[in-house]
């Protein structure tokens, strides 16, 4: 049996119809120049929520959610990473950060335990009243740790908050 070869290949036996793709111009390939490489200090770099860090065992696990706060906690987080870094982690409403030795005593021997307690800061994202989420910013990441739905991590010394 011999192969059927295309027409365009019989005429013009040397062309190919999909160009070769090399190696280091494959996505995710080590030799690889990305077109417009993402860095923090680009205002327009879109925030993004991972969970990559979440604490699965303590008091704050996500886990814990009730099903109204998880709806809103997925609106608040389509609509954190539909901002810009400077617009979520600038802003006083939206976020804060928090020098560890603020958090309750509890919530800093966690640290210790997860071996995270090295870090100058802790970030809190507002998602509405007082649900927050405790995690850490790095480049344009918000690495998920804590939910905490009573404001208790960082308790508030204003009223109503």
């Amino acid at each position: 049996m011999s192969k059927k070869v295309p027409r365009r290949a019989r005429e013009n036996p040397g062309a190919h119809s999909v160009p070769k793709v090399g190696r280091a111009d494959r996505p995710g390939s080590p030799g690889r120049v990305p077109r417009k490489p993402l860095t923090p200090s680009e205002p327009g770099t879109k925030l993004s929520i991972s969970l990559a860090r979440v604490d699965v065992g303590s008091e704050w696990c996500l886990s814990r959610i009730c099903e109204r706060d998880h709806v809103g906690l997925l609106r608040a987080i389509r609509d954190f990473e539909s901002m810009t870094v400077q617009e979520v982690i600038h802003n006083k409403q939206r976020s804060q950060d928090y020098p560890l030795h603020d958090l309750v005593k509890s919530a800093q021997e966690r640290l210790a335990e997860l071996e995270l307690d090295d870090r100058d800061v802790i970030h809190r994202l507002r998602i509405t009243g007082e649900r927050r989420l405790f995690g850490f910013v790095e480049d344009n990441r918000f690495y998920v740790l804590w939910w905490d739905p009573h404001h208790r991590i960082v308790p508030s010394r204003k009223k109503h908050t």
